[in-house]
């Protein structure tokens, strides 16, 4: 019998959210808004960057008006992708975790809403990428 495992990515294998931080408070900055703290961008996060991006203009003034979305999310993703794992982290055990079911053989995938590209650099800089034999992301897929 084979066996497989799909992980999801933030929250299950890595605490992502002083990156999504850092990065959202420089876009907030370009914007000329007051900078979040990491309980407030902690309460945002896990629905992807449109949700998060609304509700941090939500947090710091006006909404974000609909039109402008599209291109505040690139610009996000932008000063992300500058910064993608410079504090993130392994969460403790995850890598042995990760090893072991590699050693033994077992399939492993990650299904995130983490864009595809970002996904990939992240894994990439973290050391996991050899782990999985396929990766999806909220902006490859169709659904």
């Amino acid at each position: 019998m084979t066996f497989s495992i799909v992980f999801d990515l933030d929250g299950t294998l890595i605490d992502s959210v002083p990156d999504v931080m850092g990065a959202l408070n420089r876009f907030l900055n370009s914007q000329n808004r007051r900078q979040l703290k990491i309980d407030e961008v902690k309460s945002m996060v896990g629905m992807g960057a449109k949700v998060m991006i609304d509700k941090a203009f939500i947090a710091t003034g006006d909404p974000i008006q609909p039109e402008g979305l599209s291109e505040f999310i690139q610009l996000y993703l932008s000063y992300y992708r500058q910064h993608p794992a410079e504090e993130t982290v392994v969460y403790p055990g995850a890598r042995d975790v990760l090893e072991a079911f590699f050693s033994g053989g077992i399939k492993m995938g990650i299904c995130t809403n983490k864009p595809f590209g970002m996904t990939q650099l992240i894994l990439d800089e973290l050391g996991l990428a050899k782990y999985f034999c396929g990766v999806t992301g909220g902006d490859n897929v169709p659904f």
